[in-house]
């Protein structure tokens, strides 16, 4: 019997890549927002 094909799960692209930022502000709020949470927490990687 053969053995059934195991598929490795895609990485997470970065997201700073896809949008082609090459440098980041800690005064561009906008841009931070996506990765800080509502209490200004730094959100897990997940």
């Amino acid at each position: 019997m053969a053995k059934p094909v195991v598929r490795k799960p895609k990485k997470k692209q970065n997201p700073l890549k896809v949008a082609k930022i090459e440098t980041v502000d800690y005064k561009d709020t906008a841009l931070l927002r996506k990765f800080i949470s509502d209490r200004g927490k730094i959100r897990a990687r997940r």
